[in-house]
């Protein structure tokens, strides 16, 4: 049979949950974030618009956009302090988590098929430790 008149349905089954660390120094990305995504080399990070999601999809080296990943590891970490203040700022505009800087936040995210990506969204900002 000829399957060129169909397109392939990406069901991945994500048993980990998935989530993100954000301190003030760095964001940390779990394993179960990169299983969902197809356990890629390279991702690139999306901000929504309303600066209120992160959205992390599969990429290439060719984007000049995209972070490589270290296959050896179980997660990715970004260590960038500018990264990581970014990220806490707009959690706090959004819905309004008083953090100091011991603070660390942990927001859980979904795999999207539509996106074939994983979305955070700030308003699941949990705080770990003050």
């Amino acid at each position: 049979m000829d399957y060129n008149d169909f397109d392939t349905i990406r069901m991945r089954a994500v048993k980990l949950p998935i989530y993100l660390t954000v301190s003030t120094t760095n964001v940390l990305f779990n394993k179960g974030c990169l299983v969902a995504l197809g356990s890629p080399s390279f991702v690139k990070l999306l901000i929504g618009k309303e600066k209120d999601t992160l959205l992390i999809v599969p990429s290439d080296a060719d984007d000049i956009d995209s972070v490589s990943l270290d296959s050896e590891k179980s997660y990715f970490r970004i260590n960038s302090h500018t990264f990581s203040q970014t990220l806490l700022n707009y959690v706090n505009l959004k819905i309004g988590l008083n953090h100091d800087s011991k603070s660390t936040l942990k927001i859980f995210g979904n795999l999207v098929p539509h996106f074939d990506g994983v979305l955070f969204e700030f308003k699941n900002a949990t705080i770990l430790k003050k």
